[in-house]
């Protein structure tokens, strides 16, 4: 009896270990797809409260990794404070800038991606990240176009990812459909004919599909407005991968949109904001949207910040946090068989701080 009682539980953990190790459907839970892009530990709380509001639970939060900040010890306070806000992160990982442009991914370090990123407790089983950025601007990729160097060096970090296990989902860059062809920019949808004669199916080799969905030209336009360049710019490419590439329709995270203040008064914003959420931003397969962004209030973005410099909130804030959410039920990640605790931390307790300049 006991060694037929021990073989049933045998059965079981390896049953569990089997479906534990790998990621969910995200369209097969109940989902919030309220987000927001963060770049400090500081702003975790505020998320929390816009996205998580009027009954939401598990929103999203999309977060950039530098090549020179991977600390495990202080990411996994971050992601344990993740956890303790009910909010799923999207990583998108980076390199260093160099001079005026972002160097470029090396084969090489993609090992040591996939050893850090296993390393972090993530809050639930999907192990969101984002390879890379906006790649048909040269600038992001160490000066120059080369889209048949990025879509191999995304294979190879793909596997690296997958190796280590295959809770990572991966996603590719997001791309500025309104680029046009040149030499400091590339049109999208050249970047990735070339990308999928390098590599004959690629699309469908990611699990999802990131979108940089913003309003243009200039960031100002209507959210009734329709076509590539605009808040349902991914409407477009969902189409266009699946009438020449064969992608059918992928879960897509939105990780970068937004307007612009100064242009447009917060008013203005903060309506279009309720209408993108209430009437545009509602596909069944659109996993998140997190507008870019909470906190920046210096120069270089502060028209798309929703906080001034005071530390007041724009109108946006307010009118989002109103909106009624979903409250998320995604699976989070699993238990130890020894029966740890998925949100215990294994690291010395500290004050969580901030983590400044993810984004630069």
């Amino acid at each position: 009896m006991k060694k037929a009682i021990f073989s049933i539980i045998v059965v079981l953990m390896l049953s569990f270990a089997s479906t534990a190790n790998a990621y969910y459907d995200p369209q097969s839970v109940t989902n919030n797809r309220f987000g927001i892009h963060i770049l400090e530990a500081q702003d975790i709380e505020d998320a929390a409260k816009l996205v998580n509001s009027q009954g939401g639970k598990w929103g999203y939060v999309t977060l950039v990794i530098r090549e020179d900040q991977r600390d495990v010890g202080q990411w996994n306070r971050f992601f344990k404070t993740l956890n303790q806000n009910h909010l799923i992160p999207i990583v998108r990982i980076a390199t260093v800038a160099s001079d005026e442009n972002w160097r470029k991914p090396v084969v090489s370090e993609a090992q040591n991606w996939a050893d850090f990123l296993d390393s972090l407790l993530w809050p639930t089983r999907n192990r969101y990240v984002v390879l890379f950025n906006e790649p048909n601007h040269a600038k992001e990729w160490g000066g120059e176009i080369n889209p048949k160097e990025y879509a191999q060096i995304t294979q190879e970090y793909a596997k690296a990812l997958k190796s280590k296990t295959k809770q990572f989902y991966v996603l590719n860059a997001g791309f500025d459909m309104a680029s046009p062809q040149g030499i400091e920019t590339a049109d999208a949808i050249w970047y990735w004919s070339e990308m999928d004669i390098e590599i004959p199916g690629i699309f469908n080799s990611y699990d999802g599909w990131v979108s940089h969905s913003y309003p243009n030209p200039g960031f100002i336009q209507s959210p009734m407005s329709s076509g590539r360049t605009s808040i349902a710019g991914y409407r477009y490419e969902q189409d266009y991968l699946y009438n020449h590439f064969g992608v059918y329709k992928k879960p897509v995270f939105i990780t970068e949109t937004g307007w612009r203040v100064g242009p447009l008064t917060e008013k203005e914003v903060s309506d279009y904001y309720k209408t993108a959420f209430e009437s545009i931003w509602t596909d069944n397969n659109l996993i998140a949207v997190t507008p870019f962004l909470l906190n920046y209030p210096q120069d270089v973005f502060s028209s798309f910040s929703w906080k001034n410099g005071d530390g007041s909130f724009r109108s946006q804030y307010g009118v989002v946090a109103g909106i009624t959410k979903a409250q998320g039920e995604p699976e989070l990640a699993p238990m130890t068989y020894f029966g740890k605790l998925r949100d215990m931390v294994i690291v010395k307790p500290q004050k969580l701080t901030s983590i400044p300049n993810l984004l630069f």
